[in-house]
């Protein structure tokens, strides 16, 4: 579940809706060993803050439109149903939030069968376990959650605008399962020459990707799979894949809106992991006739290309582990390898061991071995670093939102960056500790 931490006390709510002449919403409920004093009800239109009590309850009115919500408490969340007038009752245990949520009163028929979707849904959540399964297996089990999930919102007394995006919500999440199947099969298994059958892909059918009225993130996603599949590459050259994506975009989608909508979800990544900066961006700029998109790529091209071999490497100034202030100044003199991380991350871990035998191989060699955590909590990172026994140039970057994340233009972890001894880009793709290649760029650079 999506974390989330509340700080203010009271109740509160801010609008970005005129309220006037609506019958208020009554939210009463109890509440069992939940580690927190707040509740947060919120949707793109308001949020709400009300206080749990002493004793776990909470009661509290609050003026908003009918639609779906999310319920926070604590570190979880609840879809809810709300409507003016309506008085939804709740109860619930925090240490079996998603289990043990029912609602009573006012439609508690619409709220439980939301609560029942999710606990549909944890079981679709996208695992090894789930995508091992051979294919038949798979889609039976697929059938089998849609089922159940189609007899939940087919209460003939549920409205069209509760039941419609409670299935299309379900739907994305069936079809992202299907879509990202065939690739993480081959991968888990170890197959690299899976296919699934011919009718497995059927499910494309069921999507006009030029209807802009119903295409968001969640489309675009699987938009992009579509073009993957149609395109049937088995390269494993990155830019010449997007190249081609980008074309067949332009083939077959006539949808000016939804070109758009791909562009801006697409081309960070693609222009990050680039070889070829220009040619990629410039495959962007040719699928889009909005200016305002095409002034989002070209600067986004721009900024990558500040990111070229041998332009200054950005300053930074960030906390050690030791709680001194480190900046690239310090290490200028020596050619520095930093590696992006976080604790959460298992790849990231993977390399750990390679890491720290690079550092001790090239102890004194005039290479400065530099760890940076980013997205991550800082008592997860020193109780990581404490337990490891991890020592050297150990800094830690606070919040999802930082400069140095977005100067380098880190799109994920991990990412490696090697930097010249004045402190210039020498590339920020370097190779991983686990690859040889590595140490013949290291050794080619101290000789």
């Amino acid at each position: 579940m999506k974390r989330i931490l509340f700080s203010i006390l009271g109740v509160l709510f801010i609008l970005h809706f005129q309220a006037q002449n609506m019958d208020p919403i009554t939210i009463q409920g109890k509440t069992k060993k939940c580690k927190t004093e707040l509740i947060k009800i919120s949707n793109k239109t308001g949020e709400f803050t009300f206080g749990i009590n002493k004793d776990g309850s909470v009661i509290g009115n609050m003026s908003a439109l009918e639609g779906s919500y999310k319920m926070y408490i604590g570190e979880e969340f609840a879809p809810l149903y709300l409507r003016p007038g309506s008085h939804v009752k709740f109860s619930i245990n925090c240490d079996s939030f998603d289990e043990t949520i029912r609602y009573t009163g006012d439609l508690s028929a619409e709220n439980n069968a939301l609560a029942k979707a999710i606990l549909i849904s944890e079981k679709m959540s996208p695992t090894q376990a789930l995508f091992k399964k051979p294919e038949a297996e798979f889609l039976k089990m697929i059938s089998r959650y849609e089922k159940q999930h189609h007899d939940l919102f087919s209460n003939p007394k549920f409205s069209k605008e509760f039941a419609d995006p409670a299935k299309k919500e379900f739907q994305m999440s069936r079809i992202n399962l299907l879509s990202t199947y065939p690739s993480y099969h081959a991968q888990i298994t170890k197959k690299s020459d899976f296919k699934p059958s011919a009718s497995f892909y059927n499910f494309y059918n069921e999507f006009d990707f030029n209807n802009a009225d119903k295409m968001d993130e969640s489309m675009v996603n699987i938009l992009d799979r579509y073009l993957t599949y149609q395109l049937g590459y088995n390269g494993d050259d990155y830019d010449s894949l997007t190249t081609l994506k980008l074309q067949l975009l332009n083939r077959e989608i006539t949808s000016n809106k939804v070109k758009d909508l791909y562009v801006i979800a697409e081309h960070q990544n693609a222009i990050a992991f680039a070889k070829n900066v220009t040619e990629i961006g410039n495959a962007f700029l040719s699928a889009t006739n909005t200016d305002s998109v095409k002034t989002r790529v070209q600067n986004y091209i721009t900024k990558s290309n500040k990111l070229s071999p041998g332009n200054p490497a950005p300053e930074f100034s960030l906390e050690s582990a030791d709680g001194s202030i480190k900046s690239l100044k310090d290490y200028l003199g020596q050619y520095v390898y930093i590696d992006i991380w976080a604790t959460w991350c298992g790849p990231c871990k993977k390399e750990l061991p390679f890491f720290e035998t690079l550092k001790k191989d090239y102890a004194n060699k005039n290479i400065k071995f530099v760890s940076v955590c980013v997205w991550d909590q800082k008592t997860s990172w020193k109780k990581f670093l404490e337990e490891k026994k991890i020592a050297g140039e150990q800094l830690f970057i606070e919040g999802q939102e930082n400069s140095f994340v977005e100067n380098y233009m880190v799109r994920g972890v991990p990412t490696f960056i090697l930097i010249d001894k004045e402190g210039n880009i020498i590339t920020n793709k370097v190779e991983r500790p686990s690859e040889k290649e590595l140490r013949t760029r290291f050794d080619q650079l101290i000789h």
